[in-house]
């Protein structure tokens, strides 16, 4: 059997199309095939994320002071000076033109803080809502490419996002377990980076008091949930365990059980031989399934140890700690994010290097900040633009056509 690092070394510059596609088609009956099998495509970027995308393309992880790493904080900073030097183009059906300064969540401050605001408050109804959560956590091994590039008769037309795609899944099979077990459910998840371009989630699920209802009859034989699952799984319980304990062990076996199903089914359309990757890591640093965290909350507030990273520790005299709590904890990129432009370092001059790839992974992977049930937050739909309008594209202030100067009516 070959070693871990070996299969890692077999990922690079794989092909890109399975023999399972058919190449014959057009590119975008293609792409639309690979994201109805789970695989996130991106197929529009520009040409500052379009080279970022192709440094991380085959590399599991980025590491700060690296080349790679140092490459896209400067297609990073370089995107959003082309940002603020540029303006939207529109044009109507009687040739009249209009401009509109870019805006984004990178640049704008009032962008930037609506986007705070609004996750605080589908946070807010759902404490207000429901006195009972739980916070899941959900972290992949970091071995399996971040960018895929696809390419079809030697011409690239998209990106494949493996690692978002893999834990994107990952969630959607644990959403459709926890439903099965507590019916509808109300969810907020906030996407966060590692330090390595590593995304991982941290999903909390509204008016569960546990991840496991204990009196729920599981199964054909409609056996107890302990009984079920450690007789299906073969679950190694240890002796004298509590419930929450056993609820780990459960949950873990059940990741692990998801997790192999999705890189062989990803493993198989793209070529890449994920699963065996996975066995041998698991295998190499003797691990159950995914690295995972369970925080109960309640009335807001967490209910028992909070993560290890929610704990703050200050000195004023006597030093002390603090916890922070779970809507400060799952928008502090947010806020950071919003900080940052508000004093004017849109460009991330003020991120250290160590935690630089924790803003820009968002940029690089067009990824947003987080998502929500809808009735969390149930805002009204905007008026919709006059349909004569037409756009146009980007343009630098300073490179404005002249055909569109001749036929300005605003600014």
């Amino acid at each position: 059997m070959r070693k871990s690092g070996q299969d890692l070394e077999t990922f690079e510059k794989r092909p890109v199309v399975s023999k399972k596609i058919d190449s014959s088609k057009y590119p975008t009956a293609i792409i639309q095939e690979l994201r109805k099998l789970g695989l996130r495509v991106i197929t529009r970027a520009n040409s500052f994320r379009q080279k970022g995308l192709l440094i991380a393309q085959h590399k599991p992880t980025i590491k700060p002071g690296t080349t790679p790493h140092a490459d896209i904080a400067f297609l990073y900073k370089e995107n959003i000076r082309w940002w603020e030097n540029s303006v939207l183009v529109f044009v109507n059906d009687f040739g009249q033109t209009t401009l509109m300064d870019v805006r984004t969540r990178f640049t704008d401050e009032k962008l930037a803080k609506w986007n705070w605001l609004k996750s605080r408050m589908a946070l807010k109804n759902g404490f207000r809502q429901y006195k009972d959560a739980i916070m899941i956590t959900l972290t992949v091994p970091h071995i399996f490419p971040l960018v895929v590039p696809l390419e079809v008769n030697g011409r690239i037309i998209g990106y494949i996002l493996l690692q978002d795609s893999i834990i994107t899944q990952l969630k959607k099979e644990m959403q459709a377990w926890i439903r099965k077990m507590w019916g509808k459910i109300k969810q907020f998840t906030a996407y966060e980076y590692h330090k390595d371009y590593n995304l991982h989630l941290h999903i909390i699920i509204f008016g569960i008091p546990y991840l496991i209802d204990w009196d729920r009859k599981t199964g054909r034989k409609k056996e107890d949930a302990l009984t079920y699952y450690t007789r299906t799984y073969k679950i190694p319980l240890p002796p004298d365990a509590e419930k929450t304990e056993i609820s780990k062990y459960i949950f873990t076996a059940l990741l692990d059980k998801w997790l192999t199903r999705i890189l062989t089914r990803f493993g198989s359309i793209l070529q890449i031989n994920l699963r065996e990757a996975y066995i041998n890591y698991k295998k190499k640093h003797n691990l159950q399934g995914p690295i995972n965290e369970i925080h109960k909350i309640k009335d807001g507030k967490w209910d028992g140890t909070p993560p290890k990273d929610a704990m703050k520790t200050y000195s004023s005299g006597a030093a002390y700690r603090e916890a922070i709590q779970p809507d400060d904890y799952v928008t502090k990129y947010l806020l950071k994010i919003y900080s940052m432009i508000a004093n004017g370092g849109g460009g991330g001059g003020g991120i250290d290097e160590e935690n630089q790839a924790k803003v820009f992974g968002y940029w690089l992977f067009g990824k947003r900040f987080n998502s929500y049930s809808r009735s969390l937050l149930p805002l009204k739909k905007p008026p919709p633009l006059p349909p004569y309008w037409h756009l146009v594209g980007v343009f630098n202030k300073l490179n404005i056509p002249d055909w569109v100067i001749n036929g300005l009516v605003s600014w």
